[in-house]
């Protein structure tokens, strides 16, 4: 999996993969941006939403630079789908997801 960083700064985009679409069944999320409480960001697109763009801000969403954040936010119930961050240094983290307007 590809990730971007953008220099000098303390955000990072992720595009997801082909290997990302197939590990995703049950899809939550329909086209369009989601934001968390703290300004990360996760866009949805294509033709069957299979396509991600993550732009997750470590230090509002307390975080450390090695958090990778997951192509493709997960559904913990039916109102709460989180963008999650895996991480063996500070153990990672989610946040709850909300359409942006």
């Amino acid at each position: 999996m590809e990730i971007r960083k953008m220099k000098d700064s303390h955000k990072s985009t992720k595009d997801a993969t082909a290997s990302d679409v197939e590990a995703f069944v049950n899809w939550p999320l329909v086209n369009g941006v989601y934001e968390t409480e703290n300004g990360s960001t996760v866009e949805i697109f294509g033709k069957h939403s299979g396509g991600s763009s993550v732009s997750f801000d470590w230090l509002e969403e307390n975080g450390c630079l090695d958090c990778e954040p997951q192509a493709y936010p997960e559904k913990y119930d039916e109102n709460d789908v989180r963008l999650v961050w895996n991480c063996d240094y500070c153990g990672g983290g989610s946040a709850k997801l909300h359409k942006a307007s």
